[in-house]
C-alpha cells in the first residue's frame, strides 16, 4: 500500500531490494539468501527517523520473502539501536563479535565465545565475525542450525 509514509518508504526498500536481487538473477548469480547491511555508512545515509529506517528495512525483507529468497540482518548493536530504534525481528542476525585479543588465535576463541551471546535484532546470531590485518573473518554459531535457507550455493566446478 501506500496510504502513509512509512508505507512508501517500505515500498521504497522493497524497490531497491527487489532491483538488486533481480539484477543477480538476470546475471545468473545464484543467491538463494541474503544480507541487509545496517550500518552507518557517509555516502549513504539513514534516516534520523527511526521509523522510516524500520519501513526500509521491512520493505527490503519482503522484498527477498517475495521472491523466495532468505534473508537476515548484518550489523553492530549500537548501529542497530541508532538506525531502528532496536527494532525487533526474527531473523538471522551476523554481528561482529567482541575480542580485545592481540592474536589472531586469541580474537577467533573470543569471537566464537560471542556466539552464545542473544541475538540483538530479535532472531538467533548465526554469525560473528572479527578483522585481523584488515581482513574480516567469520565463524558460524550454533543457532545456524535454525537457518532452514540455504547461506549459499556450491558453484560448478566444472572445466572450462
Amino acid at each position: 500500500g501506500a496510504a502513509t509514509y512509512a508505507d512508501r518508504i517500505a515500498n521504497v526498500g522493497y524497490a531497491q531490494a527487489a532491483f538488486a536481487l533481480d539484477t543477480l538473477a538476470t546475471a545468473q548469480f545464484p543467491s538463494p539468501f541474503v544480507w541487509i547491511d545496517v550500518e552507518p555508512r557517509a555516502e549513504r545515509r539513514w534516516s534520523r527517523t527511526t521509523a522510516n529506517n524500520q519501513a526500509l528495512i521491512q520493505g527490503a525483507l519482503r522484498a527477498a520473502a517475495d521472491r523466495g529468497i532468505g534473508s537476515g540482518i548484518y550489523t553492530y548493536a549500537l548501529a542497530w539501536r541508532q538506525i531502528t530504534g532496536g527494532m525487533t525481528l526474527d531473523v538471522p542476525l551476523w554481528a561482529p563479535g567482541h575480542s580485545r585479543a592481540r592474536t589472531f588465535a586469541g580474537k577467533m576463541r573470543q569471537t566464537i565465545d560471542s556466539c552464545s551471546r542473544v541475538g540483538f535484532t530479535g532472531g538467533p546470531l548465526v554469525m560473528t565475525q572479527w578483522v585481523w590485518r584488515n581482513r574480516d573473518h567469520n565463524v558460524t554459531c550454533p543457532a545456524i542450525e535454525s537457518v532452514t535457507t540455504p547461506l549459499w550455493v556450491r558453484l560448478g566446478t566444472g572445466s572450462a
